[in-house]
């Protein structure tokens, strides 16, 4: 009878200690006596859980990072400036010699409907050479020459120069003609001429007459 009663006081204690730490036990929601939430219930727990789909991350250009956004797709580089028409076209860079005889130089500017500019130098001559560097470097005379003459240059001692160089008398170097298309002389110059007193000679040469 005695060890009843103590057994049936520690049962107590022992419940009483139970009920004391229950409320710090967060055992979940309570069990619901409706049917259909116990069906819902076990409805959701046999959906599969799929994980939702995440954004890519985003960096800005220019900050550090593995990933770069990307541009828009409508999004286009703005295109180069063209250059002018001016800038497009190139200027001569120098006299356009013919590489032929006195007879091609005239059907070619005949074709052309244009006059023909003989130069006769030698290999000894000072003021040939100092024309080649100073006259015929001359932007605008290159010009003028290329847009209106066939030009020739004729070594007046070659084999095929000398004989033209008595053709036309030219006794001097460098002599310098301005033919017609007939290979008669038009202009007539004699020496050197820098480019500002030889340019105004090609231009009054070409002019009709």
């Amino acid at each position: 009878m005695r060890s009843h009663v103590t057994r049936s006081r520690a049962s107590a204690l022992l419940l009483a200690l139970t009920l004391a730490l229950a409320p710090a036990c967060d055992c979940g929601p309570a069990a619901s006596n409706d049917p259909a939430a116990g069906t819902a219930s076990e409805e959701a727990a046999l959906v599969p859980v799929v994980d939702a789909p995440t954004a890519p991350p985003f960096t800005s250009p220019g900050t550090s990072g593995d990933v770069v956004a990307s541009p828009l797709p409508h999004a286009v580089a703005p295109s180069e400036p063209k250059p002018s028409v001016a800038a497009e076209v190139a200027s001569p860079k120098e006299i356009v010699w013919l590489k032929g005889t006195l007879e091609e130089a005239l059907e070619q500017a005949r074709k052309e409907n244009k006059l023909v500019f003989v130069d006769f130098w030698t290999t000894w001559c000072g003021w040939c050479k100092k024309l080649d560097h100073d006259t015929y470097t001359d932007p605008k005379v290159i010009a003028a020459l290329n847009e209106h003459y066939v030009c020739l240059s004729v070594d007046a001692e070659s084999k095929i120069g000398a004989p033209l160089a008595r053709k036309y008398s030219v006794n001097g170097y460098p002599t310098l003609l301005f033919l017609t298309t007939d290979g008669l002389v038009r202009e007539r110059v004699g020496g050197y001429k820098p480019p500002e007193k030889f340019l105004p000679i090609v231009v009054q040469s070409a002019k009709p007459r």
